[in-house]
């Protein structure tokens, strides 16, 4: 009798097991199932820390970059493979030391790298910033800027964003040339900065579009680096003006 109880229990333990099991593997694929179909997205851009440390004579390399986990597949291996090359200090060094002649010059190569990371509804911005420094040499901060689309696995441009409008460039420029102003900033040339190209640097912080110049693109280099916040609207995944 004690026999047939025990079993009894190990069989409802079993069905119970296999019952919570099938639960869970449900709920899994509901979730991919809703993300593929471009619906609501129930889960989160999962990305890793990724450090990179190089110390040797005449290096000194601190880095953390991010890595996608779960995009998809291509893109994942895409996003990942183009931000470890346009980051890699061995790059890096490479275009620094390219035009120096008397390699005995070269002075000990310092570089950092750290990123932010901002979600923006279906948009994800990742913002590296770069220190650089050849000693005695040269010395630059850089950043490189990904806008990623996570529902549409695709980097993002500035026309992707602009509510159809075909006077985005000219309102933006509009923009930037008033708050150059307000700040007492003189932009190259003095008649104007003109217009942006379409690979113009952009990103996304808090639904604000920002747009953004290295040091000496449109201004003296002792301004330093420019950030604009454009006072647009961010609505269904456009800015608008």
């Amino acid at each position: 009798m004690n026999k047939n109880i025990i079993i009894y229990i190990l069989i409802i333990v079993i069905i119970i097991v296999l019952i919570t099991l099938a639960l869970l593997f449900l709920k899994n694929n509901n979730s991919i199932s809703i993300n593929n179909q471009n619906e609501t997205s129930t889960f989160s851009i999962e990305i890793n820390d990724k450090p990179i440390s190089y110390h040797a004579e005449g290096y000194d390399v601190e880095m953390i970059i991010p890595e996608f986990i779960n995009l998809t597949p291509s893109f994942n291996s895409y996003i990942n493979n183009k931000i470890s090359s346009e980051l890699s200090y061995t790059n890096i060094y490479n275009d620094l030391t390219s035009g120096i002649v008397n390699k005995d010059q070269i002075g000990d190569f310092i570089y950092n790298v750290k990123y932010d990371k901002y979600d923006n509804d279906d948009y994800i911005t990742i913002i590296a910033s770069q220190e650089i420094e050849l000693v005695g040499i040269r010395n630059k901060s850089l950043k490189k800027i990904y806008m990623i689309d996570a529902k549409q696995n695709r980097l993002l441009s500035l026309k992707d964003i602009m509510d159809n409008n075909l006077d985005y460039k000219k309102e933006i420029v509009s923009q930037i040339e008033d708050l150059a102003s307000k700040k007492s900033i003189e932009l190259i040339g003095g008649n104007g900065l003109g217009t942006i190209d379409d690979d113009q640097k952009f990103y996304i912080k808090n639904k604000k579009l920002h747009i953004y110049f290295e040091s000496g693109e449109v201004a003296p280099v002792a301004v330093g680096e420019l950030d604009f916040e454009m006072p647009f609207t961010f609505e269904d995944g456009f800015f608008k003006f």
